[in-house]
């Protein structure tokens, strides 16, 4: 009887640990997700020689927001969880990458000046990723910004 309410006992002790280590893995896989397939646009625009309208990602931010992945006539919608918010800084929608694999903004492309971000987190953001876009090479990277 002794041990199995030590067992109670540790195991309501050990139950908002679980739930905040579930709500981060949510929160990083989405982030690794949305990274993988920006990199597919990017990759695509390289290896074909060609950007935008052809290979692009539309992003519809807040609450539960979306992403379109729009590699030639096909597009493919990723949806984040609907506890999870996420938000553009520094570029508008579409993202698309030239031949070179720079990123350019908007639906008629200008370059990015600066870095680019989506970030992704829960909505409190007092556990958020930061997915970014270098400006200047391309690259991708996902941050955590609040853990």
């Amino acid at each position: 009887m002794v041990v199995v309410a030590m067992v109670i006992v540790l195991s309501a002790a050990a139950m908002p640990s679980l739930s905040n280590t579930l709500i981060e893995r949510n929160i990083n896989s989405a982030g690794i997700q949305l990274q993988q397939q920006i990199r597919l646009v990017q990759q695509k625009s390289i290896t074909q020689r060609v950007g935008y309208p052809t290979y692009y990602i539309e992003f519809t931010a807040g609450a539960g927001g979306t992403y379109t992945v729009h590699i030639g006539p096909k597009a493919v919608t990723g949806r984040l969880s609907s506890s999870l918010v996420m938000s553009l800084v520094g570029f508008t929608s579409p993202l698309s990458f030239d031949s070179m694999g720079r990123p350019s903004q908007g639906s008629t492309p200008s370059a990015l000046v600066n870095d680019c971000s989506v970030l992704i987190g829960n909505a409190a953001a007092t556990k958020q990723v930061s997915v970014t876009v270098g400006a200047v090479m391309g690259r991708v990277s996902v941050v955590w910004t609040a853990r």
